[in-house]
């Protein structure tokens, strides 16, 4: 920083400004770049929450989406299966009881629901084990990484009046600063351009492949139960 620079315009001063007049200019100017680097940090803070709400709203919608193909097979499953059973019981009243035939109705119905009720429990595993696999390797992670790169956002004027010599190198210091503002906002928009946004779409997408993936898990998990109720309940009448 030349002296010039915080000369006077008042030609009757003295050429020679005193070494403290320039060490305050100097300190205004790292106080204006504190002020910057802390502003800065602020706004990047207020981002990545607004980014970590968008993305557990995410995570909400295919968690949903995940509970509304298991809810309606398991209801589909369950009210099927009352549905064999009111018939059982009516043919039961129309005879005036149970008999062999309609116990043998009701044991295989029994063993079917058993059997769909394994197929649905493996497919709720798998669905588990990978959703619980996306939270912890998707976004997350980078988060966490981006999150503690900012968070040194403020203490990068202290680092470099650690460094430098404030009273040889007040110019070069100042430079730096400058410079060092210009890196970290091209970083931050690079952080949130390609690295959030591309965790944000690989979970979505991800995550909707698991939901079509259930779709079909649930498929075959219940259509043999299905058809094995239907035909016992067609067997009902000849009871």
């Amino acid at each position: 920083m030349s002296k010039s620079e915080f000369m006077p315009e008042d030609s009757n001063l003295p050429e020679h400004i005193p070494r403290n007049d320039i060490v305050d200019a100097f300190r205004d100017q790292i106080d204006m770049w504190f002020g910057r680097y802390q502003t800065f940090y602020d706004r990047t803070n207020a981002a990545m929450r607004e980014y970590r709400l968008i993305h557990v709203q995410l995570v909400s919608r295919i968690y949903n989406l995940l509970m509304v193909v298991f809810g309606d097979r398991i209801e589909e499953v369950r009210q099927v299966s009352y549905d064999l059973i009111d018939m059982v019981n009516a043919r039961g009243a129309e005879l005036g009881g149970l008999n062999a035939c309609l116990n043998n109705i009701l044991s295989q119905a029994g063993a079917n629901s058993a059997s769909v009720g394994g197929n649905i429990q493996a497919c709720a595993l798998t669905s588990n084990t990978t959703l619980t696999g996306l939270l912890t390797n998707t976004f997350y992670p980078v988060f966490a990484q981006v999150q503690t790169e900012t968070s040194t956002i403020p203490i990068s004027v202290i680092d470099v009046l650690s460094r430098g010599n404030v009273l040889e190198d007040e110019q070069a210091i100042l430079q730096y600063l400058e410079n060092r503002y210009e890196v970290i906002q091209l970083q931050w928009m690079s952080w949130v351009s390609q690295l959030l946004r591309w965790e944000t779409n690989r979970f979505e997408n991800d995550g909707l492949f698991l939901v079509d993936d259930m779709e079909i898990c649930m498929g075959d998990a219940t259509w043999q139960f299905l058809l094995t109720n239907s035909l016992l309940e067609g067997q009902v009448q000849d009871c």
